[in-house]
């Protein structure tokens, strides 16, 4: 009896028991057990030395044997009853590793092949295919092939192994997995026939609909990870004895892809944030189990490549790259490698116990014998190695793009998604695989994000869709040599939204909120500038810019216009790419100067009332459900992005001349398409920017909140004003320059009596002109200053 099969069915395959002295003549294996005999397409008896052909499913395995074959016999594929009669078959063609299995699906309907093993579809170090799987393929000519692995194979990293290397045998007929689910009814084809019954046949065609495609050029690693994420929401339900098992299996798997440590960090994260497993104690299991893989390794292979180390610094240099070039990368003029979400630039300390090592490289010299002997690997030796990454272009795997998330890139011919390092692209990017919805329910889900934010104009909603759009067009390329401007996120009041704005931008794109704020101090905003510039960061933001703040980074204009920015923070250094990073700036009050006010794209917020009605969140804050949603966000974000890039990236209509051409190409394209009666660079925009561009604008708004919030009735003189704006700190001189300058300030810009507009609308000045009270004769302006209110 085996679950899934009938009786009828084991009769016509030939399966009987046997005892431990008939297994002795037919396996040379004295265990009892149940006989499967090997048939060829013909019907025939596999003949493999002077006996027929089987295997012994023994009636009690030993450990993790439970099948027997007899010594010195070769591989072969087991074909149930029924698949020998056919001659052709129109669809798929099974191959499943067990006899048994092979079976239950034969007779369920599905022509299947049996295997030994995961590698048992091949022979001569995958070179071949079994010359009976061959022999049934050319017969039956399917169209496709269905590699099918059991409930367990999502963690098993080499089935992804075995299922590339079945791929390359059978070309060009693709290949599928179809798989059990882990929650699914049983761990095998027989097991979960048995559960199933009749209802099997149409849940088996499921598993086919559902069936992963072989992708052309995939790597073990990926198609690993593709499989590993499919289960992701099983493994975190599980419990009790299953939990335990899966969390077994995925620190083999994670340890199995330790020379790709950007998609072991996606295993890795996946067990300490979705399993709330410990990352130290994680690490130190992974790490054990990598030590066992390369002692297995080490035996089957030798260790570590033997570097020549007293041949000249070119030649074992290039050694010792061919050795790891899988391990270390090239960003911002420096060799790094990747830890726990980051790129860390390498120091020659660093360095020397990573190479320094039996399962990396063994440095050795020639004695005067002749015979090779260790040799000593010095701090000296690592900066030499260091500075030849220059010399081995077609080892080093430079980094222009790094990004924790997934990428979407224009390859030149059309957008691809990118969550791997892909050589021709320079882009290193992690994260799950994304689904991008269609771009209309990506623009309902964006439109949502911003609903609670008051932007002044239908612009400034447009402008802060760009916002969002922005990173994904910079760092994917598709602006060519463009650069994207700098966004001004300005506030009426404390409080509106601006920061927040800015850290939804970060969140989205999968990066830690890490605002600059003291440019008070020019070394230290230097300095973390360039260790985000250095981590990779691709949005840097200024949070809460006042006063003169930013015309005290003369450094911000260079990031905006220079391809590249010298980094300079303590123990680190380099050339950072800087032509797709997005720079941001939040502020109820900074100043600019006139150029910086022409690369710049303002986004007006307005603060809501108190008793307004907020969206709620089952996540809790708006941040925390963007976290937890960020790779629909990101995918609305590729959705729209991608449109543009299908339609041939065209130009959006009525373009103002910005600076920035092919960044407003881009979102005026997609604003007008997708959110239309949003515009881009309007009008208002313009009159912002002229209002940027003078040097006195933030010093009357500053001046004129201070009165509306300090609730200062009736008519004030400039000496007034300007007496208000020295106790806040507005203005440096004594009384009589104060007095002067807003006295010529207000003069010019309200040189008329009668009411005026001022900042947009948002303050209203009248001014009313007559003699002064003193009797001197002379005329004095009096103002009155009011909020605009809202518009």
């Amino acid at each position: 009896m085996r679950p899934g099969i009938s009786n009828e069915m084991l009769a016509r395959a030939g399966v009987r028991s046997v005892s431990a002295e008939e297994a002795t003549t037919l396996c040379n294996l004295n265990e009892s057990g149940l006989w499967l005999p090997y048939r060829d397409p013909d019907g025939n008896a596999v003949r493999d030395g002077d006996k027929d052909y089987g295997r012994l499913r023994l009636a009690t395995p030993q450990d993790k044997k439970k099948y027997h074959q007899a010594a010195g016999t070769t591989v072969h594929a087991y074909l149930p009853p029924g698949l020998a009669d056919a001659t052709k078959i129109d669809g798929d063609l099974f191959i499943i590793e067990g006899e048994f299995k092979a079976t239950a699906l034969m007779e369920a309907g599905f022509p299947a092949v049996g295997i030994s093993g995961f590698f048992g579809a091949t022979i001569n170090d995958g070179k071949e295919l079994v010359p009976e799987l061959a022999a049934v393929i050319a017969r039956l000519q399917p169209r496709r092939i269905l590699f099918c692995g059991d409930s367990d194979t999502a963690l098993n990293f080499n089935f992804a192994i075995a299922a590339i290397r079945l791929a390359n045998r059978v070309k060009p007929l693709p290949v599928l997995l179809p798989r059990i689910p882990m929650n699914g009814p049983g761990k095998g084809a027989d097991d979960c026939r048995e559960a199933l019954g009749t209802k099997f046949a149409g849940w088996w065609q499921e598993r086919v609909a559902k069936a992963i495609a072989l992708k052309a050029g995939t790597t073990p690693v990926r198609l690993a990870i593709e499989l590993f994420e499919a289960e992701q929401d099983a493994i975190g339900n599980f419990t009790g004895a299953a939990r335990t098992d899966a969390e077994d299996r995925l620190v083999k798997l994670a340890a199995a892809m330790s020379k790709d440590p950007m998609q072991q960090e996606r295993v890795l994260s996946f067990a300490t944030k979705t399993l709330k497993l410990p990352r130290r104690g994680l690490l130190r299991a992974v790490g054990e189990v990598e030590k066992q893989l390369l002692s297995r390794q080490q035996r089957a292979e030798g260790k570590g490549r033997e570097i020549e180390h007293d041949q000249p610094s070119g030649v074992w240099t290039r050694q010792v790259w061919e050795a790891v070039t899988d391990l270390l990368y090239q960003y911002a003029g420096q060799v790094c490698r990747f830890h726990e979400g980051r790129l860390h630039a390498q120091s020659a300390a660093e360095m020397v116990p990573f190479l320094d090592h039996p399962d990396r490289c063994r440095f050795m010299t020639r004695n005067r014998n002749g015979e090779a002997v260790a040799s000593s690997f010095t701090e000296a030796d690592a900066r030499a190695f260091l500075g030849d990454w220059m010399n081995v272009p077609d080892l080093i795997r430079t980094v222009d793009v790094f990004s924790n998330v997934p990428v979407l890139a224009w390859d030149g011919q059309q957008a691809v998604l990118v969550n791997r390092y892909d050589r021709a692209l320079r882009i290193l990017a992690n994260g799950e695989t994304i689904t991008l919805p269609s771009p209309q329910e990506a623009v309902a889900l964006l439109a949502q994000l911003l609903c609670d934010y008051d932007f002044a104009t239908a612009g400034d909603l447009g402008r802060a869709i760009a916002l969002l759009l922005s990173p994904a067009l910079a760092q994917g390329g598709f602006l060519g040599k463009g650069r994207v401007p700098l966004f001004l996120i300005e506030k009426n009041e404390a409080s509106a939204g601006g920061s927040l704005l800015l850290r939804l931008a970060c969140q989205i794109y999968g990066l830690k909120p890490q605002p600059i704020s003291r440019l008070d101090n020019h070394d230290k905003a230097i300095e973390d500038i360039s260790r985000l510039l250095l981590s990779g960061a691709g949005f840097l933001y200024f949070d809460n810019a006042r006063g003169k703040g930013l015309q005290n980074l003369p450094e911000l204009e260079s990031l905006l216009t220079e391809p590249n920015f010298t980094c300079r923070a303590p123990y680190q250094h380099g050339e950072a790419d800087v032509t797709r990073r997005v720079i941001a700036v939040s502020s109820n009050g900074a100043v600019f100067s006139r150029d910086l006010a022409t690369r710049t794209v303002k986004i007006s917020i307005r603060k809501r009332p108190t008793n307004y009605t907020w969206a709620t969140y089952i996540e809790g804050s708006i941040e925390d459900h963007v976290v937890a949603n960020r790779s629909r966000y990101l995918g609305a974000v590729f959705s729209l992005v991608k449109d543009w890039a299908d339609q041939g990236r065209p130009a959006g209509e009525q373009l103002t001349g910005f600076r920035f051409p092919q960044w407003e190409r881009a979102c005026a394209w997609i604003l007008q398409k997708h959110f239309p009666g949003l515009p881009l660079l309007d009008a208002s925009h313009q009159d912002a920017q002229e209002r940027l561009a003078d040097p006195d604008h933030d010093l009357m708004r500053n001046l004129f909140r201070l009165v509306v919030e300090g609730e200062t009735r009736g008519e004030l003189t400039a000496s007034s004003l300007a007496e208000i704006g020295a106790e806040a700190g507005l203005l440096e001189g004594d009384e009589q320059q104060n007095r002067m300058k807003i006295g010529k300030v207000m003069k010019r810009r309200f040189n008329t009596d009668g009411e005026h507009s001022f900042d947009g609308g948002n303050f209203r000045v009248k001014r009313d002109t007559r003699l002064s009270t003193s009797g001197n004769g002379h005329e004095v302006a009096f103002y009155e200053i009011h909020g605009g209110g809202r518009n």
